[in-house]
């Protein structure tokens, strides 16, 4: 429902009749506003907001940020870390499953890329994790990623595409107590490698590290995490 504009007033010294009809038209243009109010239709859209940050709500219900008004929004890789050319061992760690990494150990997985992603921003690459050994002298590890963005449009070879790379997280010293949970940023994924619906393919690895000392336990790794920018809620058809 488009509302149209409120009636025109009458003059101030109009007949009683014409102000009569003035306030039936104001009735029922007010019962059009109740009902606006209740389901408003904005032609050509919505944007709530300034002109660089803001809301916009399309006509098909499809809600789209811009500038400043995004979210992060992560995907979470557990359970597949125990898949890799040399896979690492499992271990709980109180309530946590983890996978405990010697150097040379690594896992594979697949994502998409999330249709709600923003594909002209980077994605990153976290990883949670801890070790049962407190920090002391120079005590580092360090982790790896190697990724490739594939479309699923038969042209190019998931072994062999045009998008990859080699992200490295640099030493990492361990936490301060034992078992402290700690959280790595690896590095991003350019927004230049990925579009809509990319798929993805990983692999994390525990490398040696650059200088200083390595620890005398193996890491647990409780999660690697890919955190998007999500720009949008629905999807118009």
């Amino acid at each position: 429902m488009n509302l149209p504009p409120p009636p025109e007033p009458p003059a101030e010294n109009a007949d009683i009749n014409i102000i009569r009809d003035y306030v039936q038209e104001l009735q029922k243009w007010n019962f059009l506003l109740y009902e606006f109010l209740k389901k408003p239709v904005f032609p050509g859209g919505l944007n709530v907001g300034d002109t660089t940050n803001y809301c916009q709500i399309a006509n098909d219900g499809e809600i789209t940020f811009v500038g400043t008004g995004r979210s992060y929004v992560c995907v979470m890789i557990t359970s597949h870390l125990e898949h890799g050319s040399t896979s690492p061992d499992h271990a709980v760690v109180g309530n946590y499953c983890t996978w405990k990494y010697d150097i040379g150990d690594d896992s594979s997985f697949v994502i998409e890329v999330p249709h709600w992603a923003d594909t002209s921003e980077a994605a990153e690459i976290h990883v949670a994790w801890c070790i049962d050994e407190a920090y002391a002298a120079s005590k580092e590890v360090q982790w790896q990623v190697d990724y490739s963005c594939t479309p699923h449009d038969k042209t190019e070879a998931i072994d062999s595409p045009t998008h990859n790379g080699q992200l490295k997280s640099g030493d990492v010293k361990i936490p301060v107590i034992a078992k402290g949970l700690e959280h790595t940023n690896i590095g991003d994924i350019p927004a230049a490698h990925m579009v809509d619906h990319d798929i993805i393919g990983i692999k994390f690895s525990r490398i040696a590290i650059d200088d200083g000392d390595n620890p005398a336990q193996d890491p647990n790794v409780i999660n690697v995490h890919i955190r998007f920018i999500k720009k949008q809620l629905g999807e118009a058809t």
